[in-house]
């Protein structure tokens, strides 16, 4: 049994209508400041009260974030053209937020579908339904779209402990400076570390999965988008399901590099990074020297181990590997050249 469906002579539904009512009061005002603080700015009151501006007035008076502001200066403008979103929002049928995501491809003539689609999809389908298309465009089936490549996450804690976790931060880049990492790539690291105590382990990073067309070449998320270096990474060293042959072949899992080629090579580096310096053991990827698409095999002699910030580092074009007779060497725009001997397989030591 659904909310709406509750009956209203019921103490349980008594309340959800007044939680309705409050809630589509709120959205309603939010069209009402909206509105309010563009004909403020309009009209020049910012200016004959002493402020600079709308958004300081705002700020200043009624302890509006400028980002919130300016929002909602730039959803009135666009409610002007928009006469069914701005009836949608005005009854109360959509959140401000909902509201601020559809403008960007919003046209008279796609609107109504979109401002429908608004109402029943949650927030982060809408998203990613917006992301998928442009101005103009009817909206996309929700399945069909995925998040995109990279996302942004928010939160907060006391300042205290912020500047604790911007010291650690700090302190992980400066253990690899050349990584170049964002400040999510080296926390994703840490939370890593501790879901997995520390314990070195050579099983997949990746527990997505990736689909790759072998007709057309492409790879891609099944939820979010995946960029071009990041697929090639994960297919360095990945566990592979086949869903294109037929039979007893359809859905058969089977490992890029042999399970005995992987425990050769990193026994023989001894589960190490081989980028000299480096030291990591968690999560270390086996990497195809020469990439198997241009005729590299999985050969012990092609795969070097590569920890995540090296491994991704190579892929993304800033760091360079390459064999000099007995050595590998690994190049840096930044600095010099690193060398380290290539281990032999097998060999005992």
């Amino acid at each position: 049994m659904t909310v709406q469906r509750i009956a209203v002579d019921t103490d349980a539904g008594a309340a959800h209508a007044r939680i309705d009512r409050a809630v589509r009061a709120h959205r309603t005002s939010r069209h009402t400041l909206a509105v309010e603080l563009l004909a403020f700015d309009e009209q020049g009151h910012a200016l004959v009260l002493g402020f600079p501006s709308v958004v300081a007035y705002a700020r200043e008076v009624h302890d509006l974030s400028a980002r919130t502001v300016r929002d909602l200066l730039h959803l009135a403008r666009c409610l002007r053209t928009l006469p069914a979103l701005d009836t949608a929002l005005r009854a109360g049928d959509l959140p401000w937020t909902k509201a601020r995501t559809l403008v960007a491809v919003l046209t008279p003539d796609n609107e109504q579908g979109w401002v429908e689609a608004a109402a029943v999809q949650p927030v982060r389908a809408l998203e990613a339904m917006v992301a998928a298309s442009v101005p103009g465009d009817a909206p996309p089936v929700p399945e069909h779209c995925k998040e995109p490549a990279r996302t942004r996450l928010v939160f907060d804690l006391p300042a205290v402990e912020a500047e604790a976790v911007r010291a650690l931060l700090a302190a992980e880049r400066a253990k690899a400076p050349e990584l170049e990492r964002t400040d999510g790539e080296v926390l994703a690291e840490l939370l890593r570390r501790v879901a997995h105590d520390e314990v070195p382990t050579q099983t997949e990073r990746y527990q997505v999965v990736l689909e790759h067309c072998p007709d057309c070449g492409q790879t891609a998320g099944q939820r979010a988008e995946v960029d071009d270096a990041l697929a090639a990474e994960a297919a360095c060293d990945a566990e592979v399901v086949d869903l294109v042959s037929e039979g007893a072949g359809h859905g058969r899992r089977s490992r890029v590099v042999a399970p005995r080629v992987r425990r050769a090579v990193f026994a023989a580096y001894r589960g190490v990074c081989a980028v000299p310096g480096c030291g990591c053991r968690l999560w270390v990827d086996l990497h195809h020297v020469r990439a198997f698409a241009a005729g590299g095999g999985h050969e012990p002699s092609n795969l070097v181990p590569l920890c995540p910030g090296h491994h991704r580092l190579l892929h993304r074009g800033r760091m360079g590997l390459e064999r000099d007779g007995a050595s590998w060497v690994f190049r840096f725009a930044w600095g010099p050249e690193r060398r380290r001997v290539v281990p032999h397989v097998g060999r005992r030591r």
